[in-house]
């Protein structure tokens, strides 16, 4: 990563911290961080791959931001790891198959590694009262451990909203 990319990627804002844009339909390749400035989304080196592998599974993938950068933060375990950042607008139409799209990107990346562990992000617009915010949350463990908490999280979000406000 050349300097400036990483000047940047360092005093950018994570993508929790910021209000959701307007409403993206489809899955939505997620950055890690925005650059507040000029807007450039810093995604990390897998981002281009889960854009594909959701398009390739039928699913419309967009990045999150039209300006990008790339950062590669490399592991011992890139070889055995599912990694990828992936959000929706829960408002927005065909959430249905956003989780399933999800489930499918797992399976996919899972099904190309030996003994795969994933580690995942799984970004939510929702919104409640009067504010919009991203909810976050992390998928870690083996496939199976990931297609559970996802089914857990969708669940919630099934539910009718009087609900899920008493569980929160």
């Amino acid at each position: 990563m050349d300097e400036k990319t990483l000047a940047g990627y360092q005093s950018a804002i994570n993508i929790t911290d910021i209000k959701p844009s307007e409403t993206i339909e489809g899955l939505i390749v997620m950055p890690q961080k925005v650059d507040a400035s000029d807007g450039t989304g810093y995604y990390s080196h897998d981002a281009p791959s889960t854009q594909k592998e959701l398009a390739s599974l039928g699913y419309k993938a967009t990045y999150y931001t039209e300006k990008k950068a790339n950062i590669y933060l490399n592991s011992a375990e890139a070889y055995t790891l599912v990694e990828f950042l992936v959000g929706f607008f829960i408002n927005g139409v065909g959430s249905a198959a956003a989780w399933d799209g999800i489930k499918a990107l797992i399976r996919l990346k899972a099904g190309k590694r030996v003994n795969p562990i994933v580690r995942a992000r799984i970004y939510i617009s929702s919104k409640s009262d009067t504010t919009e915010s991203w909810q976050e949350y992390e998928l870690n463990g083996s496939v199976d451990d990931a297609i559970r908490m996802i089914e857990t999280v969708r669940k919630q979000y099934d539910a009718p909203e009087s609900i899920r406000k008493e569980e929160v």
